[in-house]
C-alpha cells in the first residue's frame, strides 16, 4: 500500500474516478463527466461542480497526496541522476579526461539548480480560485463573461 495512504479521508467511488481522471490529465469538467451522470447537466454547471468537487476537503487530501509522492520520485530521480553524473566524473578523471570531468560536473550542477534554469514548482489555483480573483479585479459581468466565452 502506498505511504500515507492510511492517514487520507474515504473517497466514494466516484470521488475517487473524479481524483484518477485528473491524474490521468484529464480537465476538472472532463474528470466530472467521467465519474458522473452529467449528459443532461450544462457545461457551465458541471464546470461548477467540478470545482466546487476539486476544491472538497477529501479530494483535496488526496490530490496533494498524489502530488507529494510525485515530488518525492521526482527528488529520488534527481538524487539518482546526480550520483551517477558524480562517477561519470570520476571515471573521467581515472581516465584522465579533464574536460569531460568538467562537463560532467558541469551538468551535475545544473540538475541540482545551481545555475540560472532553475525548477520551479508552482501550485495552479483552482478554476474557482481565478474566476473569484478575476471577479473581483475586473467586476462580476467581465468573470460571467469570460465564464460563457469558455464554456463554463
Amino acid at each position: 500500500m502506498e505511504s500515507g495512504v492510511d492517514e487520507l479521508p474515504g473517497l466514494t467511488p466516484k470521488q475517487e474516478a473524479f481524483v484518477h481522471a485528473l491524474l490521468k490529465g484529464k480537465t476538472a469538467s472532463d474528470a466530472y463527466r467521467a465519474a458522473y451522470n452529467a449528459a443532461s447537466m450544462a457545461d457551465r454547471t458541471i464546470w461548477a461542480e467540478a470545482s466546487r468537487l476539486r476544491a472538497h476537503p477529501k479530494v483535496s487530501a488526496w490530490l496533494r497526496h498524489y502530488q507529494r509522492i510525485g515530488m518525492d520520485e521526482a527528488r529520488l530521480t534527481l538524487r539518482e541522476h546526480l550520483a551517477e553524473l558524480a562517477r561519470g566524473r570520476e571515471v573521467a578523471l581515472e581516465l584522465g579526461q579533464a574536460a569531460a570531468a568538467v562537463q560532467a560536473e558541469h551538468y551535475r550542477g545544473r540538475a541540482a539548480g545551481l545555475y540560472e534554469d532553475r525548477l520551479h514548482l508552482a501550485v495552479v489555483p483552482s478554476d474557482a480560485e481565478l474566476i473569484k480573483a478575476i471577479e473581483e479585479l475586473l467586476g462580476k459581468e467581465t468573470a460571467k463573461a469570460i465564464c460563457t466565452a469558455l464554456g463554463m
